[in-house]
């Protein structure tokens, strides 16, 4: 029981890793307020003309959710002034690598990985980060 304990703290203190790639030429954009960056599902929901800002891939463990997933991912993108997030998906650690995790923290990896294209809506006037 306490070998499974420890696992668990394990697994909460694993930290969160963010990766940003830029796409196409750099453009200075001022940063953003998180909260005004919309999360899109689907390309179709942006209806109006954007431009990519960065690919954003963001790597956790099994027990980091949707939501603090999709917070981290609109910071990274305010940091960039992009005012949205078209999600690519969640790769979700398989069960027997979670199993194996736990019993081997630190040799076997079990992690969610999400990623998202940040962009910028042209249609949208931004509000500057204070």
């Amino acid at each position: 029981m306490r070998l499974v304990f420890v696992a668990a703290l394990t697994l909460l203190s694993a930290c969160v890793n963010t990766q940003v790639t830029e796409l196409g030429p750099p453009v200075s954009r001022p940063s953003l307020q998180p909260l005004n960056v919309a999360i899109y599902r689907t390309v179709e929901q942006v209806k109006e003309p954007y431009d990519e800002v960065a690919l954003i891939k963001v790597t956790g463990p099994p027990v980091f959710n949707d939501e603090l997933m999709h917070k981290e991912m609109r910071e990274r993108a305010a940091k960039l002034g992009a005012n949205g997030l078209i999600l690519q998906g969640v790769v979700e650690p398989s069960e027997g690598r979670k199993t194996a995790a736990m019993w081997a923290p630190g040799f076997v990896q079990a992690e969610r990985v999400g990623t998202a294209i940040a962009i910028f809506v042209r249609a949208k006037e931004p509000e500057p980060a204070k």
